[in-house]
């Protein structure tokens, strides 16, 4: 990082929702408590420490019911660098006809996506360079920002994507809590974004990743989604634009007890990520690989999608 020689402005950006716990510290009373707001501010502060990177933290309570906005910005207040750290709430911004918001009406039709969006708005806003998103929780320590940093500035790769199966990465995850039936619905994932992972983007999940303002700028215009997919969303837009995009590996140690796939079930999870990624596949005009419903052999590259009928994927 001090190897840096122009000032650079970083926004990084995560959505709360049920994040009450991990935003508190661990107690008796709250086994899953990770302080994450603080730890995160905290590694922030670390890396940039007597560089040219100065930063700007951004949690988004994306409708959290039990107000996560509110707890966040209690910890704020006692934090050493207060000033660094932007708590929004997506409710505040949803009544709009205009920007990338327009087409969510509501807080609730949001999952997650929403709030990403919106804190990425006001990182640019605020005249970040970059933007980095992440989860809410530990998962990945943001010590690691140089990652990311060096494709953008060594390299001009506009997006720089964390990539947990990379050879390189260490990864500490469960993989047996997606539960059974996961094998198959990778395989959908893959033929349905055939584009993306083609070109040898393996983990298109990962909460680890870095948009340039000019990437931003144009995935931004149109969001497809507000929910869990839109990472697949933001890949296909900056593909449609010729963004140039790298992966780097990176350490990932999962927080598992209170993870959405959990919280709301593995295979309701999949089922936003593979919708999400058909309507973002037909509205980017991305290739995919066409599987007819009568022969699991007549399989070809196209740009039409015949589907799987429990995500109702009825050629476009």
């Amino acid at each position: 990082m001090r190897t840096i020689e122009q000032p650079i402005k970083v926004g990084v950006v995560f959505a709360m929702w049920g994040e009450h716990n991990r935003l508190n510290p661990k107690q008796a009373q709250n086994p899953n408590g990770e302080d994450s707001l603080r730890v995160k501010a905290d590694q922030l502060a670390w890396i940039t420490e007597d560089s040219q990177v100065s930063w700007q933290l951004y949690p988004v309570d994306d409708g959290c019911p039990h107000d996560s906005a509110g707890i966040a910005s209690g910890i704020v207040k006692t934090l050493e660098h207060p000033e660094q750290v932007s708590v929004v709430r997506l409710e505040d911004y949803v009544h709009t006809t205009e920007g990338p918001l327009a087409n969510l009406t509501s807080v609730d039709d949001s999952r997650k996506g929403g709030a990403i969006v919106l804190g990425c708005q006001k990182a640019l806003e605020d005249d970040a360079e970059v933007v980095v998103y992440t989860d809410a929780d530990n998962s990945v320590h943001l010590g690691q920002l140089g990652l990311l940093l060096k494709p953008y500035l060594t390299e001009n790769k506009q997006v720089a994507l964390g990539n947990r199966k990379h050879p390189e990465s260490i990864l500490v995850k469960q993989e047996e809590r997606w539960g059974v039936g996961i094998k198959t619905l990778r395989h959908m994932q893959r033929m349905i974004g055939e584009q993306i992972f083609t070109q040898g983007i393996k983990d298109t999940q990962a909460a680890f990743k870095l948009y340039s303002r000019d990437a931003l700028e144009v995935i931004l215009r149109n969001p497809t989604v507000y929910d869990f997919s839109f990472d697949t969303d933001w890949i296909l837009a900056a593909m449609e634009y010729n963004k140039s995009i790298t992966t780097v590996p990176f350490a990932f140690i999962d927080s598992a007890a209170e993870s959405a796939s959990i919280v709301q079930g593995p295979m309701t999870t999949w089922y936003t990520l593979l919708e999400g990624l058909v309507k973002a596949v037909r509205a980017r005009h991305a290739h995919t690989v066409v599987i007819w419903p009568e022969s699991s052999t007549k399989k070809f590259t196209h740009t039409k999608i015949w589907s799987f009928s429990s995500i109702n994927c009825l050629p476009s």
